[in-house]
């Protein structure tokens, strides 16, 4: 049986179509629910903060980074870049914590707590990160792609 392997590039594109998902929902769902995208979130964020002091601006610092890495993470992949790949590995624990799938397409839907319960949405979680970090991982020796110079003096 002929084996199916996936190069880098396939691989980057593939993430950063997830991640693409990802942004392209969280903006709609925010319209429908009659709020600007990120910006009505800050807001809301700093209001908390304001009332819950330093906890909950370690909280929405760390939330807001995550949410910026996957925006940044988007293009990256979308790029090609190896910087995207390291990204990603940086980003799995906080995914992990914030419950921010990589595949975020399996996680869509009304009341899937209720519909899979919590162990097997937890298990799904994880499934996801850990492919996308192995798929990283078992493809970065043959990612061709233009040199990558932003780390250039």
């Amino acid at each position: 049986m002929p084996r199916l392997t996936l190069s880098a590039n396939t691989v980057f594109l593939g993430w950063g179509l997830f991640d693409a998902i990802y942004i392209a929902r969280y903006v709609v769902l925010s319209v429908i629910g009659g709020r600007i995208p990120y910006l009505d979130d800050f807001n809301s964020g700093v209001a908390l903060i304001m009332e819950h002091g330093a906890y909950a601006k370690v909280l929405a610092m760390v939330t807001w980074g995550v949410e910026l890495s996957i925006i940044l993470s988007c293009f990256l992949f979308l790029q090609r870049r190896r910087a995207a790949r390291w990204l990603a590995f940086f980003q799995t624990p906080f995914r992990l914590v914030f419950f921010l799938p990589s595949l975020s397409i399996v996680f869509m839907g009304p009341d899937l707590k209720a519909r899979y319960g919590i162990g097997l949405l937890l298990s799904l979680l994880v499934l996801s990160e850990g492919l996308k970090v192995w798929k990283l991982w078992v493809t970065r020796k043959s990612h061709r792609t233009q040199p990558d110079f932003s780390n250039a003096h």
